[in-house]
């Protein structure tokens, strides 16, 4: 009788997952990188009084729209084998994405860092939220952060780690 209440159980957590969670988490990032394009960065261009046929407005929204293509399909384990592949290569392509998206115009350089930034850290979320083994990590990594935060070393630089993930994510959007 326990085996076949554990199996329902098991059964109605699986359904959950995949007609609930997943459904939830996916519509909340699409809804999220529909605002950072539709709005945040249409709004920061007009606010800066740039016009919306800048070719680096163009390309942010190329990337958004990638990224919303690719969205369901974004998952944390490909990001990984990307990450792999990408560290055998002998192509930068750090100074491939900085030079896609590059400008002069230092208002323009500080909207590209920040739709950048953001729209990586939403496709991340989405690949970690997404996937039944990250959950766990994620929790354990929190715990891990609060109690490091607390030690008098508190010194934790995520900087390198984050823009290299963001580069990874945004490449994934632009190869399709």
């Amino acid at each position: 009788m326990e085996t076949l209440l554990f199996g329902l159980g098991v059964l109605a957590l699986l359904g959950a997952w995949k007609y609930i969670w997943l459904p939830s988490v996916l519509d909340r990032v699409r809804d999220k990188l529909f605002d950072l394009r539709d709005r945040d960065l249409r709004e920061s261009f007009m606010r800066e009084g740039l016009p919306l046929d800048h070719p680096i407005y163009k390309r942010l929204r190329d990337l958004l729209n990638g990224h919303l293509r690719h969205t369901e399909s974004a998952s944390i384990w490909e990001l990984v084998a990307f990450f792999y592949l990408a560290r055998r290569s002998k192509a930068d392509l750090s100074a491939m994405a900085d030079k896609r998206f590059h400008s002069h115009d230092q208002r323009v350089q500080t909207i590209v860092q920040r739709v950048r930034f953001q729209s990586a850290i939403i496709m991340l979320a989405y690949m970690l939220f997404s996937s039944v083994l990250a959950i766990p990590l994620l929790i354990l990594a929190f715990i891990l952060f609060t109690v490091v935060r607390q030690l008098p070393f508190n010194k934790i630089y995520l900087t390198r780690p984050v823009a290299r993930a963001r580069l990874l994510v945004e490449n994934a959007a632009l190869a399709c």
